[in-house]
């Protein structure tokens, strides 16, 4: 069920997101590059992408059997 979510909305919803933000970025004179938004949005944007990333490597992780990070605290 997890890569059916992966592949059916997530990775779809990722992709649209790039592609209507992109079409938006590269609309002349629709973003101000003087101002601090878009660079704090296009960061977060960043972030998220490489999160997203990140935990389907951990699904696989999961799937194969090769694990290594725990849920549990050794501080």
């Amino acid at each position: 069920m997890e890569r059916r979510l992966l592949r059916a909305i997530i990775n779809p919803a990722s992709i649209a997101t790039w592609v209507f933000g992109l079409s938006l970025v590269f609309t002349p004179g629709l973003v101000d590059w003087s101002m601090a938004w878009p660079w704090v949005k296009a960061a977060a944007v960043l972030g998220m992408t490489w999160f997203h990333h990140w935990l389907a490597k951990r699904r696989k992780d999961f799937m194969t059997g090769s694990n290594r990070i725990t849920g549990s605290s050794t501080a």
